[in-house]
């Protein structure tokens, strides 16, 4: 399938799970906005995969990727809102479920958003990947991921722990700077280490599907 059929594709399940908020759980329009975000990324790997997009464009493109990258598999922390609602009781040794259908609802939703914000961010690499022409691709592959691994889990710790968003780079450059170099410390890189582990994981196993597409 080529880049337009898979952004086409990914469209309509973003307006799927867009249209189930809208019709059952307004609330939760803020999976919408970070889905949004993580649209961003994939778009701008489609602009620089563009024959015809000239070498300054592409550069622009890429900094912007590599700044919005992240806000896809962010989605993930998104599962934590999840600890407010009660899908189960448990009493006199009997488990009782909640059947309350609105709740379900909501745990499918977050589940397809991070799915899709990880599909997104899969195939964005992909595509930048391809743009460049190495010897050991699949080498250079593997470091790749890893090194963004490690940058997506310091971005999703600043997101999450220190409330800062993608736009804050420019903003507030000095002040987030200096909160970062703050908030150093030995449990917040095992946390940051932690959140790379998951990203790395993730991909990976989209990369193992790829390769074995490709057999």
């Amino acid at each position: 399938m080529n880049n337009k059929g898979a952004f086409l594709n990914l469209l309509i399940i973003f307006s799927i799970i867009t249209l189930f908020i809208l019709i059952f759980e307004i609330k939760y329009l803020y999976l919408v906005w970070n889905l949004a975000l993580a649209i961003i990324p994939f778009v701008c790997a489609m602009g620089i995969s563009y024959k015809n997009t000239n070498s300054l464009l592409k550069f622009i493109l890429a900094i912007l990727w590599l700044f919005f990258y992240p806000n896809a598999i962010y989605i993930f922390t998104d599962f934590i809102h999840l600890t407010n609602l009660n899908f189960y009781s448990f009493s006199d040794n009997i488990v009782k479920y909640n059947m309350d259908f609105h709740i379900w609802l909501i745990l499918v939703i977050t589940c397809l958003s991070f799915v899709l914000g990880s599909a997104y961010s899969y195939l964005s690499f992909d595509i930048i990947f391809k743009n460049f022409k190495t010897k050991n691709k699949q080498y250079i592959r593997y470091l790749s991921l890893i090194l963004l691994s490690i940058l997506t889990g310091i971005a999703i710790f600043i997101g999450r722990f220190m409330r800062f968003n993608t736009w804050d780079i420019i903003k507030n450059p000095i002040k987030l700077y200096n909160l970062s170099i703050a908030n150093i410390n030995t449990n917040n890189i095992r946390l940051i280490l932690l959140f790379s582990c998951f990203h790395l994981i993730t991909m990976m196993i989209f990369e193992t599907i790829r390769l074995r597409r490709d057999r």
